[in-house]
């Protein structure tokens, strides 16, 4: 029976740390992989004439994304969770909602402009010199970074439980 509650707790804390990370964390190293991708293209010179801050907000859900894998991949031995592997559940939820609520939303046969909204790739009307973000950009922060942050961070859970199990399976049968 203790054992049963120590599981279930450890499931729990996981799933918790997975959501807090996903939504708070992975943004802050998603700029610092955008910044690293940019120096790396200007080093090679193919950033054609773009800052670093621009190549990331045109391709900051993809960025989200990878940054939440690594996350999941590095998180995964220490809380040994298979329920950290659906943290991408509340997010989508909430972004499912926001989709469905939008003034002109999926349900309008007319246009999907809630999807074009939320799941662009990234965002061009941001501008730093006159401190300025759109609406479509701030939902983006808001909704769209949290679930492609929380869905990468599943796949990294995912990716590297299978990776330990292929390891335990080899070194059983040797």
């Amino acid at each position: 029976m203790r054992s049963t509650w120590s599981r279930l707790t450890a499931q729990a804390y996981g799933y918790a740390i997975g959501v807090v990370v996903s939504k708070y964390v992975v943004g802050f190293s998603a700029t610092f992989i955008a910044k690293l991708c940019y120096d790396v293209m200007a080093f090679f010179g193919a950033s054609r004439g773009t800052d670093g801050f621009f190549f990331y907000t045109n391709n900051w859900l993809a960025f989200n994304f990878i940054a939440g894998a690594v996350f999941g991949v590095f998180m995964y031995a220490p809380w040994i969770a298979i329920s950290t592997a659906f943290v991408w559940v509340p997010f989508a939820a909430i972004l499912a909602y926001k989709i469905l609520t939008y003034p002109h939303s999926v349900l309008d046969t007319s246009s999907a402009a809630g999807l074009r909204h939320y799941l662009a790739m990234g965002c061009t009307n941001v501008s730093l010199s006159q401190v300025y973000i759109s609406v479509q950009c701030t939902d983006q922060v808001l909704y769209s970074l949290p679930f492609y942050a929380a869905v990468g961070f599943s796949v990294g859970i995912v990716l590297r439980r299978m990776y330990s199990q292929r390891i335990r399976c080899r070194s059983i049968s040797v």
